[in-house]
């Protein structure tokens, strides 16, 4: 099952809710929430984090099916309002995301079974 979150105006500033071709019933609420309107929200492979108006300007929780508690604030802070957030392809789990029914990323680099690299190549020099 999937998860999806929206950001928000209001208190509590982020939603989350489970999806599977729907709407699910409504996670709790971050017991430590958002200082003021959230901005933005991402998921990463095992935490969320929220953009916000106010400082600490970015919030980021565990995630499992739920928002564990706030980890601390960054030790330097952005500078002013947090309008998105994102994590690294690496953060947010997708260092097998190429891996399709076994297929490697390597794989998926070649055409005709003939490797991309190959293919720049004219009488076995990269063009």
């Amino acid at each position: 099952m999937a998860d999806i979150a929206v950001a928000h105006y209001n208190s509590p500033y982020v939603s989350a809710y489970p999806w599977s071709s729907g709407f699910g019933s409504k996670y709790t609420n971050p017991s430590t929430l958002p200082p003021d309107m959230g901005t933005g929200v991402a998921f990463g492979a095992s935490d969320i984090a929220v953009a916000h108006v106010s400082s600490p300007y970015v919030s980021a929780y565990p995630w499992s099916s739920g928002f564990g508690s706030k980890y601390t604030n960054p030790s330097t802070l952005p500078p002013d309002t947090g309008y998105g957030v994102a994590f690294t392809p690496e953060a947010a789990g997708w260092t097998n995301i190429a891996k399709v029914s076994g297929i490697t990323a390597t794989d998926l680099a070649k055409v005709d079974g003939v490797a991309v690299a190959d293919i720049a190549k004219v009488n076995g020099v990269a063009v």
